[in-house]
């Protein structure tokens, strides 16, 4: 790593696929000998220049550093080292193209990941009494933190099945130069917190071995029907390593970030997120399911390297439902899928026909390469006979996505099931596989005559090889069955590019005491107790505040996700000392409660960094699933403004601004939000004799005086088209005076 000039060397982890020994251990043939490489270290203030050397093979005349759109820049390569530049931290993938680091199916043999995060901000007190180092006979029970300094430990010498008890509270901090052979196990707490930059290591544990569901286990396994769930976790900075069976679990109002997860064998399952959790600025690379779909989880700014097997989104194994995941501003690369089976895709399923699931946005998606099927989405593959009722896959959405290669296809070639042996058991038969790669969506059809049906899948801006999905070319690339399905929908409006989307936290919680979840993305407040079976719902007079990080300043189009109950029921947003109209929503009569309707607001200004937003029940009850805010584009109806007196009519149309109840008279003061610079005109036209205007003065939210006119004559116009965002406050010295003022976006 090269810094101004200064060069130091990051140290190289090494993993490598196991061998076939274990028939249990379901390892895939096509993986065996295949290693990844991986180097973690922090940096500020950049850029920084990355040497990459490779150590055995022919001379590589390519390198390849995904993805693209993080910007980093090839310096130069003389066929066994690259070097290239980034700016600031992020993860790439560095693959040197060449015969020996590629397999028959075009798949790379020796992967190269580097991980540059932000430096630590969060780290123990050495020298608190609370902190306690870890060693085999450590009081750790009574610590607040663990502690993992540099070096190599065996926690399957140590405790019993290698995994660390951690409770309520209580902190595990693993250095960066810290490597851990063993797990934590900490089903059904609170409050527990796992940090650092160091490694959890499974790879000593015995493979499915009983009474150890996950490498770091934040919730029961059988969390659906275990009340003890726990809550509020935080998972940062460290890496889970082949795993004996899924990596993770977290319990509801979670908060993940810059977490790395590598795994080689099926089960090795990413993240099984609880309700109202962030996952943000994560790496993947698993050979089974990334993610599961089970509550109303955000999961933004990261990427994934998908294996043979699983999905990136799995929908549901069972009869789970939920709704709510939201998937934004996330990558894909180097996708190793090249056919679909039963659970492959970006977004699969195999929920059972009476399970209920909705509500699923997947935006600002890209795909560097090849991918097989952007939606497979049907009902569990081991689904027979009749069900008691039938439930649905609904409301999801795909929303900018842009895949730049191929929808695969096999086209008759040697596929990863037909090189799986008799002695490695699936559940199903990968020979009866569909041997293509396109989209699926279709229901189940039962012999009585049921259907559990998937509705309303919209795929909207979605561009493969540069092609935008239509009505017309749509058959293409999703095979859709009509019998089981409605809804299904192609949208290309043709400024896919344009759009950003930033979102607010979700106010669904069994937790309604619970404080601000790790992010401080969300957070709940009641007057009143709440009847826990009646999860989220937010009664007249109660309120659920939302915050939002944003980039920078600017105006944003606001759309509120909110179901009703079986009344009318009304509601109101509060954001930056200002409230949107009040919206009424009519009873849902369709299956009760969770329907959500999807109402857009005029634009609002809003600033960088953290903003508060207040959902506010004024009558019946409703049930808020999200806040969404996308960068405004276009033409504004209304200019937000707000005039401190009554002497000046209210804003409409073209957004002038008129004389009002006093004629002649003028506000002290008058407010407006502006994107692209206001042009405010002082005319003499009205009833009385105009009086001299001989200062007006713009001042910023902070009270900072930006603008100072003096004139002798009328003040003509104020031109702060170089200003940016507003709002702003306009200041006239003469309250005589007559004004007409014309607000103009440019």
């Amino acid at each position: 790593i090269v810094q101004n000039g200064k060069a130091q060397s990051s140290f190289v982890h090494f993993s490598e696929c196991p061998g076939m020994n274990n028939p249990n251990e379901k390892v895939l043939p096509m993986l065996v000998g295949r290693t990844m490489s991986w180097t973690n270290f922090s940096f500020s203030d950049g850029p920084i220049e990355i040497r990459v050397k490779k150590l055995f093979g022919e001379i590589a005349k390519e390198v390849q550093i995904l993805p693209k759109r993080y910007g980093a820049r090839l310096n130069w390569i003389d066929g066994q080292t690259v070097s290239f530049t980034i700016d600031k931290p992020e993860y790439v993938s560095v693959n040197f193209i060449c015969a020996a680091n590629s397999d028959e199916f075009n798949q790379i043999n020796n992967g190269l990941m580097i991980f540059a995060d932000a430096p630590e901000t969060d780290l123990p007190d050495l020298s608190s009494k609370s902190l306690v180092k870890y060693a085999p006979n450590a009081d750790l029970i009574h610590a607040k933190t663990i502690y993992f300094g540099p070096g190599v430990y065996d926690l399957t010498k140590d405790l019993p099945n290698g995994m660390l008890p951690v409770h309520d509270n209580q902190e595990v901090y693993i250095d960066g130069n810290a490597y851990i052979y063993g797990g934590i196990k900490a089903p059904g707490t609170y409050n527990v917190k796992v940090y650092g930059r160091g490694t959890l290591c499974g790879k000593k544990q015995i493979f499915h071995y009983a009474g150890m569901p996950q490498l770091l286990e934040l919730e029961p396994w059988n969390y659906r029907t275990n009340v003890h769930r726990g809550g509020n976790a935080t998972v940062t900075g460290i890496t889970l390593l082949e795993s004996f069976n899924h990596n993770m679990a977290i319990p509801p109002n979670s908060f993940v970030k810059d977490l790395k997860i590598l795994a080689w064998k099926v089960n090795n399952d990413g993240i099984r997120p609880g309700d109202n959790c962030i996952i943000d600025h994560v790496f993947m690379k698993v050979a089974d399911d990334h993610l599961y779909t089970f509550g109303n989880t955000l999961v933004t700014n990261s990427l994934f390297w998908p294996m043979w097997n699983g999905a990136i989104m799995q929908v549901s194994w069972g009869d789970y439902g939920g709704g709510g995941f939201r998937f934004v501003n996330n990558d894909i690369i180097n996708s190793e899928w090249n056919q679909v089976w039963h659970n492959n895709g970006v977004v699969a399923s195999q929920a059972q026909p009476n399970s209920k699931t909705e509500d699923i946005l997947v935006q600002d998606l890209h795909v560097e390469g090849d991918l097989n099927a952007l939606a497979n989405l049907h009902f569990s593959s081991y689904a027979k006979g009749n069900y008691p009722y039938y439930g649905y896959l609904r409301n999801i959405t795909f929303r900018n996505v842009e895949i730049t290669g191929r929808q695969l296809s096999n086209n008759g070639h040697k596929t990863w099931y037909d090189q799986i042996p008799d002695s490695l058991q699936f559940d199903l038969n990968p020979k009866d596989a569909i041997k293509s790669c396109v989209s699926y969506i279709g229901g189940y059809k039962a012999p009585d005559g049921g259907i559990a049906k998937v509705n309303n899948v919209v795929f909207e801006n979605v561009r493969i090889g540069g092609v935008p999905l239509t009505d017309n070319n749509s058959a293409q690339y999703v095979k859709v069955d009509p019998a089981t399905t409605s809804g299904i929908r192609f949208i290309s409006t043709g400024n896919a590019d344009d759009k950003l989307a930033f979102k607010a936290g979700f106010a669904r919680s069994n937790e309604y005491n619970a404080d601000e979840i790790g992010s401080g993305q969300c957070k709940q407040g009641f007057k009143n107790g709440h009847d826990p079976k009646n999860s989220g719902w937010i009664l007249a007079g109660d309120s659920t505040v939302f915050s939002i990080e944003l980039p920078e300043d600017g105006l944003f189009d606001l759309k509120t996700s909110v179901a009703n109950d079986l009344e009318t029921s009304q509601y109101q947003v509060h954001f930056a000392n200002n409230e949107t109209e009040i919206f009424t929503i009519e009873p849902i009569r369709d299956n009760g409660y969770n329907i959500h309707k999807k109402v857009t607001q005029k634009p609002v200004s809003l600033k960088k960094g953290f903003n508060k937003i207040v959902f506010k029940t004024l009558k019946g009850a409703c049930k808020p699933d999200y806040i969404e805010f996308t960068h405004h584009t276009g033409t504004i109806p209304n200019v937000n403004v707000e005039v401190t007196s009554v002497s000046i009519m209210l804003v409409k149309g073209d957004t002038w601004v008129g004389a009002g109840l006093n004629i002649g008279v003028t506000p002290s003061a008058l407010s407006f939000n502006s994107r692209h610079g206001v042009v405010i005109n002082a005319d003499e036209r009205g009833p009385t004799e105009p009086v001299q205007a001989n200062k007006v003065e713009v001042y910023n939210p902070l009270g900072e005086r930006l603008i100072l006119i003096k004139s002798n004559d009328l003040v003509r116009s104020i031109d702060i088209s170089q200003l940016a965002y507003g709002p702003y406050t306009t200041i006239f010295s003469d309250q005589k005076t007559f004004w007409v003022a014309k607000m103009i976006l440019k």
